[in-house]
């Protein structure tokens, strides 16, 4: 048995290893990575091809896939003066340890185009949305580098999966 006198004179002397090795194993276990980060544009698109009517397409947050909607479709149009309408919008309550589909609603604001941070040390775009769709959604990352684009919605933690995704019409 090594005495504690010897282990911590050893991580003392060694900490210069011992830090980064701890940050690693820690960041491998507790970090996962974003299931829809590959889909984010880390090009910045022209306000010109992100212009237009984007769909509902998917959802992760239920099981239920797109079946609260019943018969009516979920758009966002972005115009070129930077005005955008949001129809049947889907609002989500945070619910136990997911979430629940809570209303649709329908909204006009501004939007534009901007920077959120970067991917694998690449930029990543988003549409910020004024006044916000979802106060628990990020911004709406812009998918694809090349046009159609599309939009992107995270809830909570992105590693968690929990999206919103509407393609370009």
């Amino acid at each position: 048995m090594i005495s504690p006198w010897i282990a911590r004179n050893w991580l003392f002397k060694h900490k210069l290893l011992v830090l980064p090795l701890l940050a690693l194993v820690s960041s491998a276990c507790f970090c996962q990575y974003d299931p829809y980060a590959h889909l984010i544009a880390t090009k910045r698109p022209q306000a010109q091809n992100v212009v237009g009517v984007y769909v509902l397409k998917t959802q992760t947050l239920t099981d239920e896939e797109l079946n609260f909607l019943g018969d009516k479709q979920a758009t966002i149009e972005l115009d070129s003066s930077g005005v955008y309408t949001a129809t049947n919008f889907p609002v989500w309550k945070e619910w136990e340890a997911g979430y629940r589909f809570d209303r649709l609603f329908s909204t006009t604001g501004n939007w534009q185009i901007e920077s959120t941070g970067s991917i694998s040390g690449e930029g990543a775009w988003a549409i910020r949305l004024t006044p916000s769709l979802d106060p628990l959604a990020l911004s709406p990352a812009i998918t694809n580098n090349t046009p159609p684009h599309g939009l992107l919605f995270t809830y909570g933690d992105g590693d968690a999966g929990d999206v919103m995704i509407f393609e370009k019409k």
